[in-house]
């Protein structure tokens, strides 16, 4: 794991090495800087793999083609074998460098053979390559400038808003989506005007235009989720029988794959709800040492510690419980809020999830550089109130946008997105099809795993995502939902996999639980920071504010606000001395 950033168009040291500052939580194990010409490169290292000898950049044997890589490949040792095999020599035992000439013996299309979480860059003296995972689980942003001649890209927004030269603006389109959903729906924006992300499954090409005199810009998507059309026939039981077993083989190599891939210790993030604790057990069943497992809440008494208890019991696991109490809390909030360059709110999903991940990560990196967790199980089986209710689901998202002025051109906009999802001519098996596809492309990218990657990479903590890994995700997309979402119960090959193994733990009360979600370990501090934030912001103030229809509650302005202050005011740094409760101490609120 490692923070990547760079500048094509220009050599310039001095600004790579500011961008790569801004982002040394992310790899404090190393760092290193390649300038040339057209190129200026930097890169922190997280050492997970090799941690001696695989320093960024690496380079091929003639020196002249160097990689920035960010992420994990679980599939490099047949690929290292099979390289070697055509002639390739290497210098490192790195998955880093098996990409590097991957890319050498296949070009561009190297992208197809590699299996993991990734963001990379490839220089080799012409042009630049980036690419980008085919979930997104590891983030990759970028502007052009067109005047100056330049492209910046960065692991981090904050890094490319080092370069002083780079406006900062709020997207509006972006933050209406945000209003609407409460997550980004368009799949390359950002909350930042000119700040995009390489899309999931995309890769970008680089180069000058020697006869024009400017930057050419290639991107191509080498994946896309097939999810197949809905289907009115039922599955038989012998047919989900058949499922059922796929899949627990698949799991089975899966978790064993993801705790051999390093020789480093490992936690689980455990919840103690269906998801985390399937994966903890069958993690701690293939891991050669004891796991460390990690549970969060703001109260001793949660229900998901009471579970998660259990099951570290069962796999003997070295379990630690973070309780955060309000002080924390409101200490850590604009240190949360530079980390997750995003507003965080409510919307499709309860608020706060997405800083209680930062919050359970911060601590875990104390014992662990790597921890396993259960985010993609819900996207992917079908585990919310809406795989369910299809058709409620699509009647709140347009209730939420009667709410807006219909001049808005970003809301009519939006209306025939979403109309292409959920037509008005109203076909619920169209529908609970649609959900599935919908927040699988979208919320899992710009929601769940954007907070996967911003709470956890901050503290050097490495997260795996091993629902999302390329063989599961191939094999249960095929999976009609009406297996996935069976009678009613949601999950449901998901829960009928857990239960051979829950059933002999004795841990069968997991299956049958109310889901709960990281969210609601954080209800009385959410309720204690509404309270604050009655205090703290004028009415005034809040019902005159610049962006109100889009923010609905003085929470959501104060979060706001804040990413305002840090980003746009200040470039992606805290102020000196910044805190919650001095944010609006200026003349004009009254």
């Amino acid at each position: 794991m490692c923070a990547i950033c760079g500048i094509f168009g220009a050599s310039n040291e001095e600004a790579i090495h500011k961008m790569m500052e801004v982002m040394k939580p992310r790899g404090p194990d190393g760092m290193g800087v390649h300038i040339d010409a057209d190129i200026s490169l930097g890169v922190h290292r997280l050492s997970i793999v090799d941690s001696k000898n695989g320093d960024q950049p690496i380079f091929n044997e003639t020196r002249e083609t160097c990689i920035l890589f960010n992420g994990e490949v679980y599939n490099y040792k047949p690929l290292r074998e099979e390289l070697v095999n055509n002639g390739h020599q290497f210098s490192t035992e790195t998955d880093t460098e098996v990409v590097l000439h991957l890319f050498e013996e296949y070009g561009e299309q190297c992208v197809d053979l590699l299996k993991g979480m990734f963001a990379f860059a490839i220089w080799d003296g012409q042009k630049l390559f980036l690419a980008r995972d085919r979930m997104g689980i590891k983030p990759l942003f970028y502007t052009f400038l067109p005047t100056e001649g330049l492209f910046i890209f960065g692991s981090e927004i904050k890094s490319i808003f080092q370069y002083d030269k780079v406006p900062r603006t709020i997207n509006e389109k972006a933050l209406c989506e945000q209003s609407v959903l409460g997550y980004i729906l368009s799949s390359d924006l950002t909350l930042f005007e000119g700040i995009k992300q390489l899309c999931p499954g995309t890769t970008m090409s680089i180069s000058k235009n020697r006869h024009k005199n400017k930057i050419d810009l290639c991107i191509k998507q080498y994946y896309r989720l097939k999810i197949p059309a809905p289907s009115n026939e039922s599955a038989g039981d012998q047919e989900i029988k058949e499922m059922i077993n796929l899949l627990q083989n698949e799991l089975e190599e899966t978790s064993k794959l993801f705790v051999s891939h390093s020789e480093l210790p490992k936690g689980v993030l455990l919840s103690g709800g269906l998801d985390s604790s399937l994966l903890a057990i069958l993690c701690a069943k293939h891991s050669p040492i004891p796991l460390h497992t990690f549970s969060v809440a703001d109260s001793l008494e949660h229900l998901d510690l009471e579970y998660a208890r259990k099951v570290s019991q069962f796999i003997n696991s070295k379990h630690h419980e973070i309780i955060i109490d309000f002080d924390e809390f409101l200490n850590e909030l604009p240190n949360f809020v530079l980390a997750y360059e995003n507003l965080s709110r409510g919307g499709t999903f309860n608020p706060f999830g997405d800083f209680g991940f930062y919050l359970l990560s911060k601590r875990a990196s104390k014992f662990v550089k790597v921890a396993i967790c259960g985010e993609g199980a819900d996207e992917l089986f079908g585990g919310y109130w809406m795989h369910k209710y299809p058709v409620g689901y699509s009647g709140r998202l347009k209730e939420n946008l009667e709410s807006f002025n219909p001049s808005n051109p970003f809301v009519c906009e939006l209306k025939e997105d979403l109309k292409k999802w959920f037509p008005d001519d109203i076909n619920r098996e169209l529908y609970a099809q649609n959900v599935l596809d919908f927040l699988l492309r979208s919320a899992e990218t710009n929601y769940h795993l954007w907070a996967v990657d911003h709470g956890s990479m901050p503290h050097g903590l490495e997260v795996r995502v091993p629902y999302l890994y390329e063989d599961i995700v191939q094999m249960v997309i095929k999976f009609p939902s009406k297996v996935k979402i069976h009678n009613g119960t949601t999950k449901y090959i998901l829960r009928k996999v857990a239960d051979k193994y829950f059933e002999e733990k004795g841990l069968q009360n997991i299956l049958s639980r109310e889901k709960l979600a990281l969210p609601s370990g954080f209800t009385n501090l959410s309720k204690k920071l509404a309270s604050f934030c009655e205090m703290l912001i004028p009415d005034k103030y809040y019902n005159e504010h610049q962006f109100r229809q889009y923010l609905h509650s003085k929470v959501d302005v104060l979060m706001f606000d804040m990413l305002y202050k840090i980003f746009i005011d200040n470039g992606g740094k805290l102020p000196n001395g910044f805190r919650v409760n001095n944010i609006y101490q200026f003349e004009d609120i009254k």
